[in-house]
């Protein structure tokens, strides 16, 4: 053979631990058991729950819409693999992720890829009973409502426990960032339980129905949201006490034109947001927790009234 040119060849170098299938995971898709006593935690918290929840109390406690919107893509990896790579030297300062919607996206992930659903089967029945033991518009059993969280194990119910303060101290600012407990309800508890919660119907029965299987996803995604409300409204009401880093002024007013958000409230590498101008009363606190006697119409007008509300009051400067 003779030489007649030249022959190029181009190498690409992946690092081992980029490399998908790789590396197993060691926080996302993890039981909490195994991931708390791996880490040592004191409190039997994960370090990433610990870590999203106190930076989101920081700083994102009077973002509007928040819980609402997932940020960037890129960052929400490249802050994935820090966890997985080492949760206790990850730091969510401001400089580094300005865009609260990535935290709490990343929180959300977590939570919905755990192998066991936070809530578990056994927690959703139990809230189930106490939801039909009710009397209506009863005054709220606080006591009551904590002892339903004795049936998880130790690590499950501190996680939960925390977690439902959080969301409970975010409802509380619902007049700044329009989540009440009934819209965050909407975002967690598809979150927090899984789709198979309910029993099913043996396949005798299903195949004598078309569409039975897309009437039982709809009321399961239902009945998951009234739960977490359930919680919601039941736990930690009236104990819930701001944090003295949001005792100043709201991120945006609460009447008039909205000026333009601080740059830790747009995405990184997205168009910015130039003006919000969403009415005080964007998402009225309801009257009550959800009752049995909700039906499909009345969840189905509340998720599109959740969904437009929060797109139309967005004027995105190109």
């Amino acid at each position: 053979l003779q030489p007649r040119g030249v022959l190029y060849s181009k190498f690409t170098l992946v690092e081992q631990w980029d490399s998908p299938g790789e590396r197993e995971p060691c926080v996302f898709g993890v039981e909490l058991g195994q991931l708390v006593e791996r880490e040592k935690t004191v409190t039997k918290v994960p370090l990433l729950i610990q870590k999203c929840v106190a930076e989101i109390e920081k700083r994102g406690l009077k973002v509007v819409g928040l819980y609402r919107l997932c940020g960037s893509a890129a960052v929400k990896k490249e802050l994935r693999d820090a966890f997985e790579r080492d949760s206790a030297a990850v730091t969510l300062s401001e400089q580094l992720y300005p865009d609260i919607n990535v935290i709490t996206g990343i929180l959300k992930d977590f939570l919905r890829e755990l192998p066991t659903p936070l809530i578990t089967p056994t927690l959703y029945h139990v809230v189930l009973e106490a939801m039909a033991k009710r009397p209506p518009r009863g005054p709220p059993g606080e006591r009551d409502a904590v002892t339903l969280l004795d049936c998880l194990p130790s690590v499950e119910k501190a996680t939960l426990t925390r977690l439902l303060d959080h969301l409970s101290l975010v409802a509380s600012f619902h007049d700044f960032n329009r989540m009440n407990s009934q819209n965050i309800a909407v975002c967690f508890g598809p979150v927090l339980l899984t789709q198979n919660q309910e029993p099913r119907r043996s396949a005798a029965a299903t195949r004598s129905y078309a569409h039975s299987e897309d009437i039982a996803s709809a009321v399961d995604f239902k009945r998951h949201i009234e739960v977490l409300h359930y919680l919601l409204q039941q736990l930690f009401q009236g104990s819930v006490t701001p944090p003295h880093c949001c005792s100043g002024p709201p991120l945006f007013p609460l009447a008039g034109p909205y000026p333009c958000p601080p740059p830790s409230n747009s995405s990184p590498g997205g168009p910015p947001i130039c003006c919000w101008s969403a009415p005080p009363q964007l998402f009225p606190e309801p009257e009550g927790p959800f009752g049995p006697r909700l039906n499909l119409k009345d969840f189905d007008a509340l998720i599109l009234d959740l969904e437009r509300e929060l797109a139309k009051q967005i004027n995105v400067c190109l």
